[in-house]
């Protein structure tokens, strides 16, 4: 089988379909996989600056690889693996506990050719020679669009195909860090961001929580008084900066005690109406010191399978795979409070930006999102409005709300938390396929 197997790799790369160069990258089988892929996926390493090799996971689209676009995509931490992406929200796989790997209908390569990228050095299966993995947001960005200049290389058949960063979460900071520098690149056919449930704005994401917790009723009337008269002057202001008023003790308390509420109780502040995932091995508290209460005991069992560390082509010198590596959390230095900036110089190239946001995250939620939009000055082109999305029964149903501002789409996913693509699969699948075609 095998023998067969390297024959028909020599016939595709002899007639010009693969490059040799990436042949080693190819990944011809991958253990408990239940079903045959129609698409051709590559697990290798990125060259970044000095001795950084980023792990990537490359799959074609199921549609039209030749002229679907790339779409790169990035969790966010900083710290997390963009496998968590892969295996729990928009990637083709999901791990069952038994190690069984089955097909996932609202992955984003249905659409498009999307690249996962563990960044920086030291996430996941990527390091450096040196170990040293201390780094910052500037040099994170300059990194990973150094392994985006690779993959071009590497797969230069792509290089003409339509160009977009992706991320989520601190991808609120990754994607406009590296998009601002993509976008000076005349050789990338870069064509726009999407950001899902991103942090954008330190001071308006904090404050933010404090309005959503007391109309989702975390918090009570007292205590929402309380914020009022101390933080806002007794005055409900269309904003009341409260982070701004900290000097004062008694506002000071109060928004200590709402924040202790939404992020230090037994809420799952990812999403506010789910229930914690609690896993076998963990208990709820020590998942919430990595991924809040996701449960991915499935996925970190799969991928530190020697099996299936072989088939993703992972030397044996690289440690354990992680959801979020302390080494790099512990020591990365965040240089941007606000990503006002790298907006719009994206913008002022004439590209296009998508700002998604579950409208049950507290993490990174959507009022303080709109806030910053907002404050962009923007041209808006049409008003808030309901979008749709065809639900698994054949029912058009509502999916979130849009609004248009010129090449910026601002959009909410109804019931949709931090995770948006593993809550809402279907409901994102379709926003992704709108932005794409720019409706």
């Amino acid at each position: 089988m095998a023998t067969s197997l390297h024959y028909v790799l020599l016939l595709i790369v002899s007639a010009g379909l693969l490059d040799a160069a990436v042949l080693g990258d190819l990944v011809t089988s991958l253990p408990g996989l239940s079903f045959e892929p129609a698409w051709r996926h590559y697990s290798g390493y990125l060259n970044a600056s000095g001795t950084k090799r980023l792990h990537y996971w490359f799959f074609e689209s199921a549609d039209s690889p030749s002229t679907d676009p790339v779409l790169l995509w990035m969790n966010g931490g900083p710290g997390c693996s963009s496998l968590v992406g892969l295996f729990t929200e928009n990637g083709p796989f999901r791990v069952m506990l038994n190690g069984t790997v089955v097909y996932h209908e609202g992955s984003w390569n249905e659409i498009a050719n999307v690249l996962y990228l563990e960044a920086p050095a030291g996430v996941g299966m990527s390091y450096s020679d040196d170990k040293y993995y201390r780094t910052n947001d500037d040099e994170t960005a300059s990194d990973n669009y150094l392994a985006i200049k690779d993959f071009f290389s590497k797969y230069p058949e792509y290089s003409k195909n339509s160009f977009y960063v992706t991320g989520e979460s601190y991808g609120g900071i990754y994607v406009p860090t590296l998009s601002a520098l993509v976008v000076r690149d005349p050789t990338i056919n870069f064509k726009g961001m999407a950001i899902g449930n991103g942090m954008s704005n330190y001071d308006k994401n904090e404050n933010a929580h404090v309005y959503l917790a007391y109309y989702h009723g975390l918090i009570g009337d007292s205590l929402w008084r309380d914020l009022i008269n101390s933080c806002c002057n007794g005055t409900l202001e269309e904003r009341c900066m409260f982070t701004l008023h900290q000097d004062r003790p008694h506002c000071k308390d109060a928004f200590n005690t709402a924040h202790h509420i939404v992020f230090e109780g037994q809420l799952n502040f990812y999403n506010v109406y789910h229930e914690c995932r609690n896993s076998i091995s963990l208990p709820v508290d020590k998942l919430k010191i990595s991924m809040g209460c996701l449960d991915t005991t499935s996925v970190d069992r799969y991928l530190n399978t020697p099996e299936v560390r072989k088939a993703i082509h992972v030397p044996d010198f690289v440690p354990r795979w992680e959801v979020e590596t302390p080494a790099v959390m512990l020591h990365y230095t965040e240089v941007y409070p606000d990503l006002s900036a790298q907006h719009r110089e994206v913008l002022e190239a004439g590209k296009r930006i998508m700002m998604y946001n579950g409208d049950v995250d507290f993490a990174c939620d959507f009022l303080g999102e709109s806030w910053f939009v907002e404050d962009l000055g923007l041209e808006l082109v049409s008003g808030r409005k309901m979008w749709y999305y065809t639900a698994q029964d054949g029912t058009t149903q509502v999916a979130g709300f849009i609004t248009k501002y010129k090449n910026y789409d601002l959009v909410t996913v109804r019931g949709g938390g931090h995770l948006s693509p593993a809550d809402k699969p279907f409901e994102v699948l379709q926003m992704m396929k709108n932005f794409l075609v720019g409706e």
